[in-house]
């Protein structure tokens, strides 16, 4: 054999001239070589033509693995060497979508907030959107989210339309996570100017998620004082608590706000005044 010099320079692969299409992971023709040996090859071989494996099986050949060896220590690859993941934690779990989910139609199209649950150990979160629940259109996007927040707002979505998004996390060390199933939404027609409130011009609530029986804050910056009332709504716009008036003072503002009893899931603040409104969805954990 001529191994050694021809080819790929590796003797411990089999050949492998069927393995495209093949349905299963047990090659059972008796193809022939140049030479009309019968050939076996190894169908667990990362590099094999073998798509249909278990995944756990696949491996490379010790000759192969001595290859990548060699070229870890090469001079090319000065620039990876000694760069070892400071974060050793293997993903033991996927996220989440958490919303929004079930095609649900928003209100607005030019502020969507996706959000997912927090994953133990990631660093990033890798999102997918399309208008294909394939992924396969050439409008298809992708975003890399930092782990500090399992969330990320999009501000240049079309009106009235229908949107596919998943997500999969990962670190430094582990990036084997595969995407979550897909969900689905579709934008509205209003723009987020029409959810505003004149001379409020920061604002939110934390935690968020939140759990039950949790103290909910209410942080909001104004230019000016006004009063205006708090409602609860679930996701069918049905209100499920209106806890009455709050005043806010120019400045910087904290309340404490108390959620509905038994509110679970996803719900949504709002806070009605004379000059506008302003709402935010809330989720709630048991």
């Amino acid at each position: 054999s001529n191994c050694e010099i021809a080819g790929d320079e590796v003797c411990d692969t089999p050949p492998d001239y069927n393995g495209f299409g093949w349905p299963d992971c047990e090659y059972t023709l008796a193809a022939r070589d140049p030479d009309s040996v019968v050939i076996d090859p190894d169908e667990r071989l990362i590099m094999s033509y073998f798509l249909n494996c278990r995944r756990d099986d696949y491996k490379f050949s010790p000759m192969q693995q001595e290859l990548v060896l060699t070229n870890l220590a090469s001079s090319q690859r000065s620039s990876i060497r000694g760069t070892e993941p400071t974060n050793t934690t293997i993903l033991a779990s996927n996220t989440q979508l958490v919303a929004p989910i079930g095609g649900q139609t928003l209100t607005v199209y030019d502020e969507v907030t996706l959000d997912w649950t927090a994953v133990e150990g990631a660093e990033h979160y890798m999102i997918e959107m399309d208008g294909l629940p394939t992924f396969s259109s050439l409008a298809k996007r992708t975003f890399i989210v930092s782990a500090e927040n399992n969330s990320y707002t999009l501000n240049d979505l079309s009106a009235d339309k229908l949107y596919f998004w998943r997500v999969r996390p990962f670190n430094s060390l582990s990036t084997c996570r595969t995407f979550t199933p897909f969900q689905s939404f579709r934008t509205g027609l209003s723009t987020s100017v029409e959810n505003r409130i004149p001379g409020v011009h920061n604002w939110k609530l934390a935690p968020n998620p939140v759990y039950q029986n949790t103290t909910l804050s209410l942080q909001i910056t104004s230019k000016e004082a006004f009063k205006g009332n708090v409602s609860w709504f679930d996701t069918q716009g049905r209100q499920m608590s209106n806890p009455g008036q709050v005043t806010i003072a120019p400045g910087e503002n904290n309340l404490n706000l108390q959620l509905p009893q038994n509110g679970s899931g996803i719900l949504f603040f709002v806070l009605q005044t004379e000059k506008g409104r302003i709402s935010r969805k809330l989720m709630v954990l048991k």
